[in-house]
């Protein structure tokens, strides 16, 4: 996070330096060297960061902190699904590679039935939750992300052997 006091500078510098000028050679040599302190000393502009922040969220992970792991007091990025989850696949693609010559014996509905067997219990976990059916905790969200995790990596990973095979 950004402290109020980094924040009243930033906003006090683009206040500064938000006259407009027309080129750069109309600078002062003294304004040149403020906008280059401003542009590489600085950190990233607050929008920028907000920006990166509102996509990640939005693509990636939503982050809520009662959903999400903690080291000391430091949040994870990731909620507890969404580790299990990207986790598991970045582990399983690996060794489902290393392991095509069983994969490729399976016919398309054999690897949708496993597929759905990985996932349907990280649906059942979070519908049943999203309906106020219940509440989930970190741990099974966890387990239910690995397991979708791991079944969508061998999906992609035979999907990818299919297509190549064409």
């Amino acid at each position: 996070m950004i402290s109020t006091k980094k924040l009243r500078t930033r906003q006090r510098l683009k206040q500064e330096n938000h006259q407009e000028v027309g080129t750069i050679r109309e600078l002062s040599s003294q304004d040149k060297t403020r906008l280059v302190k401003v542009i590489v000393y600085q950190d990233p502009p607050i929008e920028l960061e907000l920006h990166i922040r509102s996509w990640f969220q939005k693509w990636i992970c939503h982050q809520g902190p009662d959903r999400s792991f903690f080291i000391g007091n430091k949040q994870l990025p990731l909620c507890a699904r969404c580790l299990g989850l990207y986790l598991s696949f970045l582990l399983a693609v690996p060794l489902s590679l290393s392991e095509m010559k069983h994969i490729r014996t399976l016919g398309l509905f054999e690897v949708v039935f496993l597929e759905a067997l990985f996932v349907i219990p990280l649906l059942i976990d979070g519908f049943t939750q999203l309906l106020n059916l219940r509440q989930s905790n970190n741990s099974l969200r966890l387990v239910t992300g690995l397991l979708a995790g791991f079944g969508s990596a061998n999906f992609l990973c035979y999907l990818v052997y299919r297509l190549t095979q064409l």
